[in-house]
């Protein structure tokens, strides 16, 4: 595997993790800020993390063209 090929897999790969990960941060930031109650973060957390993360990361790696790699 040459550099190209591993930068363009490392970009793909970004592409499909980053916005699963940018709501996580976004989740934290809230709940330090006071503006996310416990028991709601736990609900959310729960929904996110058996609903919204799959899905997320299906769609991110549908929309990524394989056929370069």
């Amino acid at each position: 595997m040459s550099a190209s090929d591993a930068l363009a897999l490392f970009c793909a790969a970004l592409a499909v993790s980053l916005p699963t990960f940018g709501w996580v941060v976004v989740g934290v930031v809230l709940q330090r800020l006071g503006l996310l109650p416990p028991a709601l973060a736990e609900k959310l957390s729960q929904l996110a993390f058996n609903i919204g993360l799959p899905v997320m990361l299906f769609t991110g790696a549908a929309q990524v063209d394989y056929s370069g790699l």
